[in-house]
């Protein structure tokens, strides 16, 4: 009796571990919600291909505001001295991947529309990991892409990689599914490298750089490189103006 009751116990308690995955979302979900309001500089490089053997070549750089308040995302012109536009597409124009950063950890990490799959011996860049292949269907899907041919909401799937001592996220691929034909988009990559980042003389999990790669159905491509830097926590301000005083009357 007493070896069944043992062994009964051991077998609740197996059952009552969490698994590798949920203590990966348990982490997630911890990093977003100890996230302060921040700031940093985004600088995007964007090249151009046209041809599947062409050179790419540098079209432009921009240099962006990106504030993270109250779980969103906001944008400026850096120096403009304003970030108050949600969507990069309608602000900057041409090949830009939209703010979809916060986005895709809730959706994978923190929803539960994500299925997932482990990889077995996953390293990264000759660094040990834990990973795992996922994937987020059309049908539980916010993710919002478009062209100057149309726009959808569609799928997605990839690959992301944690610490195996932290689990925290190390990179994040997210690659679009099933995109409709009418938009004339054949791939959407975009790869996310994952960092600690100081703010507040304190260490946070934040995305350090990217590359997000395009192909149209013309086979032109677009790639654009991404970093964040000068990452500080955002206090919003509020400027008293006065009102000027009464020029003195006329003698």
């Amino acid at each position: 009796m007493h070896l069944w009751f043992v062994c009964c116990a051991l077998v609740v308690a197996s059952a009552q571990e969490p698994s590798l995955i949920d203590k990966i979302k348990a982490r997630a979900g911890e990093n977003l919600r100890r996230l302060p309001n921040y700031t940093c500089v985004e600088t995007i490089e964007r090249f151009t291909q046209r041809g599947r053997f062409g050179n790419y070549r540098h079209k432009d750089t921009l240099h962006l505001d990106v504030v993270y308040v109250g779980g969103e995302e906001l944008f400026g012109l850096s120096g403009k001295g304003g970030v108050e536009h949600s969507d990069l597409k309608k602000m900057i124009g041409g090949t830009i991947e939209n703010g979809q950063f916060a986005l895709f950890l809730r959706s994978i990490f923190l929803s539960g529309v994500a299925t997932f799959t482990p990889v077995a011996d996953a390293n990264l860049k000759g660094h040990p990991s834990h990973s795992f292949d996922y994937i987020v269907p059309q049908t539980r899907s916010a993710f919002h892409i478009g062209s100057r041919f149309g726009q959808a909401i569609v799928g997605y799937s990839g690959r992301f990689w944690v610490d195996p001592d932290t689990l925290d996220l190390m990179r994040l691929v997210v690659s679009a599914d099933n995109v409709p034909p009418a938009i004339r988009i054949s791939s959407d990559v975009t790869a996310i490298d994952y960092g600690q980042v100081q703010i507040a003389d304190k260490p946070f999990l934040l995305p350090v750089r990217s590359v997000y790669e395009v192909t149209d159905g013309f086979a032109y491509n677009a790639r654009n490189l991404t970093t964040f830097e000068h990452c500080h926590q955002y206090i919003g301000e509020s400027v008293l103006k006065l009102d000027p005083e009464p020029a003195p009357p006329p003698k």
